[in-house]
């Protein structure tokens, strides 16, 4: 069984809050790179398993060493060839992390980095603004969640998504 949730209003600021730490605390390690929203607490109004999608996103593949070790240091474990190709996934060592002296709770979230540019990117970010932008994607998007996710292992529900998701770019020429 899949938790899915309506759309809660505290997400982007939770987000921010993240987003703000990583920008603060890995400037050291890497000098430019942004911080995206992704995924479907990404999406006003869509319901949503209650976790975070965050993706730094550096200009360079040379980049990536760097902003690596930066986010190992926040307490982020790297998990290479866990996730899609062309995001970097990052798992948290526990639920206070990123590590810092002032801030301990964080939203539950998942981390990915990718290169500015990277094709797989480039979708997640069209998937997110489409819905952002398309009611009638988000609802038919919200119905397939809502329909699977009282019965759904996480292998059913992301194979469905998956179907949708597809089609769906493929419906805007991405």
């Amino acid at each position: 069984m899949i938790t899915v949730t309506s759309y809660n209003e505290d997400w982007p600021k939770r987000f921010r809050e993240i987003r703000d730490c990583l920008r603060t605390e890995l400037a050291q390690e890497v000098e430019a790179f942004e911080v995206e929203h992704i995924g479907s607490t990404a999406v006003p109004g869509l319901v949503s398993r209650p976790v975070l999608d965050i993706c730094v996103i550096v200009p360079e593949t040379s980049d990536m060493a760097s902003l690596i070790s930066g986010l190992e240091r926040l307490g982020y474990i790297h998990e290479a060839g866990k996730g899609p190709p062309g995001l970097e996934t990052f798992r948290r060592k526990g639920p206070d992390v990123p590590f810092l002296q002032h801030k301990r709770d964080f939203a539950p979230h998942h981390l990915y980095a990718s290169v500015l540019g990277d094709p797989e990117l480039q979708r997640y970010l069209a998937f997110r603004d489409h819905l952002q932008e398309d009611a009638d994607a988000r609802a038919a998007y919200a119905k397939i969640k809502i329909d699977l996710a009282p019965h759904a292992d996480a292998d059913e529900y992301l194979r469905a998504k998956t179907v949708f998701i597809t089609s769906t770019l493929a419906g805007i020429g991405v």
